[in-house]
């Protein structure tokens, strides 16, 4: 009796209904979800990408109107106030660093634009981050690694999903 009363439920328009709304249901808060998830990354994305431009905009300036000097001093005050939440790396044309919070240039081709890489830390205690940065080709041979660390990206996220669920 109890199998044929739960084929005959199984079997009802009445079921059939409640499923098909709980499978909309789920469906629309997954797409709610993914919408809400990729929108906020985007967003926090263009923050970071947006701070990189001023940072760009700002070592351009300092280089134009003090030169090589004014940029090194400006890299080694931004390494004082930021922390290891950003990366400054200024080499010279014979690839010796000449100022910044790198003890080495990262492993990586040199890319057009903006481009993510793995730093791995100075200390064996801390865990390798991923950067988001640029390139900043300057007159006479130098360059000019600038980036700053995914972590308010993936912590987003990770609220978003912690939220979800």
């Amino acid at each position: 009796m109890t199998k044929k009363f739960l084929l005959g439920v199984l079997h009802s328009y009445s079921f059939r209904i409640a499923l098909m709304y709980m499978l909309f249901f789920l469906f629309s808060t997954l797409l709610l979800f993914a919408f809400i998830f990729f929108t906020s990354t985007r967003s926090v994305t263009e923050q970071l990408d947006e701070t990189l431009r001023h940072d760009r905009a700002a070592f351009i300036e300092r280089y134009g109107l003090s030169g090589l000097n004014g940029l090194i001093r400006l890299v080694n005050t931004r390494v004082q106030n930021q922390g290891y939440d950003s990366a400054y790396s200024l080499i010279s044309a014979n690839q010796e660093i000449m100022a910044g919070n790198l003890a080495n240039w990262p492993n990586m081709p040199a890319p057009a634009g903006t481009f993510e890489f793995v730093l791995s830390p100075a200390s064996s205690k801390d865990q390798s981050a991923i950067f988001r940065g640029e390139i900043l080709p300057l007159p006479d041979g130098y360059t000019l690694l600038i980036a700053r660390s995914k972590d308010r990206i993936t912590d987003a996220q990770t609220k978003l999903i912690q939220t979800f669920i």
